[in-house]
């Protein structure tokens, strides 16, 4: 019996032993959080933070450090590194990634960028959208989040990007994850900034990607994606000026007075027609069942099917040429019968189809983008659009010019850059808005 008590004791003391060390642990970690002059650099995205702290300051946590880019140690060497996932010098990519300590943040929000003392340092920014055709932006958001800074790496269906661009380093490059309209969009949002150092390379995820098939990126990604693969051909890319454009339709005035002007802008194209209404059909069964099932095929057999009901029932665009006008640089044009007219800035349209260039033996000038002129043809059919696209037709050149007006007497479906509406009568104006920068593959011919 006594031995039985004497063997509770030291049981219990044991447990009251273990107990006060973990206590006495608790107690230390509370003051040195307390009095430690570390400074946390905290990056919230979303459902899960990054907490940064110096790695000399580590030395109380029983596991080593590695780098997650390397899988170099950390622990003897001088840097941050974040308590969730790792960081470090940051090796072969210290030129593209910002640096925690460069983050300039004021009541929890990022103000701008400090920028390293390094001729060799442009960051690279990833935009990726995941309402693009592909579907497969998520995975593009997990391939470079553990390759870059968290804030360098921006889902564009939650944060937009004009909160992103006012704090960019003045010299950066750019990667566009989606289709023709992401790119504009990141384009736009460069605009309204007055962000000039920026270049935008493309990693295409929508359907058409006409912009991608001419600056050398392709028509579509490949079914296995390789992020260092991809950051090489960014870092390797040339930079190539693009003409931007102003689109400016203004409203007739109707029984309630004068209606508000838009004013859009177009990298790749504009069009007034079948082409815009097929487009829009489409954008209508993609947001009401389409998006559930996205992927590229789906969305090519979705455009065909839609265009060929079309073939049957031109809605609005039938005998455009009765309800439309045009001048190109003050010149009247004589239209033909027509369904669309469409505005040319980029030798691709309709997902790789050259317009201008069809059955071309050198009655017209050759097509360029950064040339401050802009291609006007015509399409008389969705039967006309689906042997373009075939190579068995060719469409209506009407001539190159710097500025275009239109009057449009009617309805009519609407597009620019492949982003529908329908547009009532109005004067539709365009003209030469400047260039913009984006970025080449190196392995593409020579610029346009």
């Amino acid at each position: 019996m006594e031995n039985i008590v004497n063997l509770n004791d030291v049981f219990f003391n044991c447990y009251f032993l273990i107990g006060g060390l973990f206590l006495s642990y608790l107690v230390y970690k509370i003051f040195y959080v307390l009095f430690n002059n570390n400074n946390y650099i905290q990056i919230n995205y979303k459902s899960r933070g990054h907490t940064w702290r110096s790695i000399l300051c580590n030395k109380s946590i029983p596991y080593n450090i590695y780098c997650t880019t390397c899988g170099k140690l950390m622990l003897h060497q001088d840097g941050l590194f974040c308590e969730c996932c790792g960081e470090c010098n940051f090796h072969r990519y210290r030129d593209i990634i910002i640096p925690p300590t460069c983050v300039q943040v004021e009541k929890g929000a990022i103000t701008s960028i400090k920028p390293l003392l390094d001729d060799n340092w442009e960051p690279l920014i990833i935009f990726a959208n995941r309402k693009s055709g592909s579907n497969r932006s998520d995975e593009v958001l997990s391939l470079f989040r553990g390759l870059l800074n968290p804030i360098q790496v921006v889902d564009i269906s939650t944060t937009s990007p004009e909160s992103v661009v006012r704090w960019l380093p003045p010299r950066c490059r750019i990667l566009a994850a989606g289709g023709d309209g992401t790119v504009a969009w990141i384009l736009n949002s460069l605009l309204a900034a007055g962000h000039m150092g920026a270049a935008v390379g493309i990693l295409p995820m929508g359907t058409g990607n006409d912009l991608s098939r001419v600056l050398g990126w392709g028509p579509g990604c490949g079914s296995h994606l390789d992020a260092h693969s991809i950051i090489t051909s960014i870092k390797q890319a040339n930079e190539q000026v693009l003409d931007r454009w102003k689109v400016t339709i203004t409203p007739r005035r109707g029984r309630l007075g004068r209606a508000r002007e838009r004013v859009v802008f177009a990298y790749n194209y504009a069009s007034i027609g079948v082409d815009a209404q097929v487009a829009l059909d489409f954008h209508r069964a993609r947001s009401q069942f389409l998006h559930r099932y996205a992927s590229r095929m789906l969305n090519y057999v979705a455009y065909a099917w839609l265009g060929a009901t079309r073939a049957w029932d031109a809605g609005a665009c039938d005998a455009l040429e009765r309800r439309l006008a045009a001048r190109v640089d003050g010149a009247e044009l004589a239209l033909p019968p027509l369904q669309a007219l469409v505005v040319l800035n980029i030798p691709s349209w309709g997902a790789g189809v050259d317009l201008w260039s069809m059955g071309n033996e050198g009655e017209v000038e050759p097509q360029r983008i950064d040339d401050g002129k802009i291609e006007v043809v015509g399409i008389s059919s969705s039967i006309h659009i689906a042997r373009l696209q075939c190579g068995l037709a060719e469409p209506y050149r009407f001539t190159q010019g710097s500025k275009v007006k239109i009057e449009l007497n009617g309805t009519c479906a609407m597009q620019v850059d492949g982003e529908p509406w329908m547009q009532g009568p109005a004067t539709v104006r365009v003209a030469r808005a400047g260039q913009c920068r984006v970025l080449r593959a190196a392995s593409a011919r020579a610029a346009l």
